[in-house]
């Protein structure tokens, strides 16, 4: 007989294991919250101010407002047709929400839950960017080929930066202010500058770059490179 083999019939075994997967597992998931049916969940960003997670569904064209502290929905808030991407704005407690059919931003006051404006921007709009730095958020016009950029104190669009076919998504450089966007159409990172909102480089990257981040370790910027499967390392300080 093999007694280091764990026999199922035996209850108190059975219990234990039971017990051991339950405080195993417990540390990795703790609960899972429903939205809504067929709401096509797709963007999530965290306020720190009030630890309220901010969930953005696509199909329903509403934004999930989350309790972080009892995992709770406290709200739903209505936005435009298909939102698709969140940024929050941690100096006046925004949350900005990009509506991809509406071709707007819309503007939540986290303090009270509501909307306070909508702010009309390009065509597709699918990506947004808060700049730290100068309390600007950017946003990503896919169709109309050029980034919107939205003043923070004012919530109004300060200007429009046209970068070519098929703009993605952002990274941030806080070392020296710089923007970089991925353009997929035209296989270029385009470097805004945050001072100004001027085009100071294009880089060639591989095949439809996609994603871009900053390594603040290495002052480094990452292109991902959907078609050419690759990835692009910028060096931050030359681009």
């Amino acid at each position: 007989m093999n007694r280091n083999k764990i026999s199922l019939t035996n209850p108190i075994r059975v219990i234990f294991l039971i017990l051991f997967f339950q405080i195993i597992f417990g540390q990795w998931l703790e609960t899972t919250i429903d939205i809504a049916p067929d709401s096509g969940t797709i963007a999530l960003v965290w306020n720190p101010t009030n630890n309220y997670l901010y969930c953005a569904n696509y199909c329903t064209n509403n934004i999930t407002v989350i309790n972080c502290n009892i995992n709770q929905i406290v709200t739903r808030i209505p936005t435009g047709e298909q939102p698709c991407a969140l940024a929050y704005n941690q100096i006046n407690n925004r949350v900005y929400c990009a509506n991809r059919n509406s071709n707007s931003v819309t503007v939540i006051n986290c303090v009270n839950n509501q909307v306070d404006t909508t702010i009309p921007v390009g065509i597709w709009p699918g990506a947004l960017l808060w700049n730290p730095l100068n309390n600007k958020v950017y946003c990503a016009n896919n169709w109309s080929d050029n980034i919107t950029v939205i003043n923070g104190a004012t919530n109004r669009i300060d200007t429009t930066i046209y970068v070519g076919n098929w703009p993605q998504f952002f990274a941030l450089n806080l070392t020296n202010n710089y923007i970089y966007c991925a353009v997929e159409e035209i296989d270029q990172v385009v470097v805004i500058n945050g001072a100004n909102q001027r085009i100071i480089a294009n880089i060639p990257v591989g095949d439809s770059p996609k994603e871009v981040i900053w390594n603040s370790v290495s002052n480094k910027v990452y292109s991902t490179n959907r078609l050419a499967n690759s990835v692009t390392i910028i060096n931050g300080a030359t681009n």
